[in-house]
């Protein structure tokens, strides 16, 4: 039985050296609170996309986007720099 395709969001805060998964942000969304944060500062946000085989994504922790399948425009992994304003 195969499941459905599966959303996993991380955040790296300033000052931080890895990404921390994001408690209740399940599916293709969530509300980051810019409140929670000082204006300027620099955070990194993470979408890892599993398929619903939930197939390992063997990526190394600093590749901010990354692909496991032959087709490069197929991206499992997405990381972007958001400054809090």
């Amino acid at each position: 039985m195969l499941g459905t395709t599966k959303f996993q969001w991380s955040l790296q805060p300033p000052g931080q050296t890895g990404h921390v998964d994001i408690a209740g942000a399940v599916g293709s969304s969530f509300a980051l609170d810019p409140a929670a944060y000082t204006p300027g500062q620099v955070l990194e946000l993470r979408v890892q996309i599993y398929d619903r085989n939930n197939t390992t994504i063997p990526c190394v922790d600093g590749e901010q986007t990354c692909s496991v399948i032959s087709e490069p425009t197929c991206i499992q992994r997405q990381t972007w720099r958001v400054e809090i304003r």
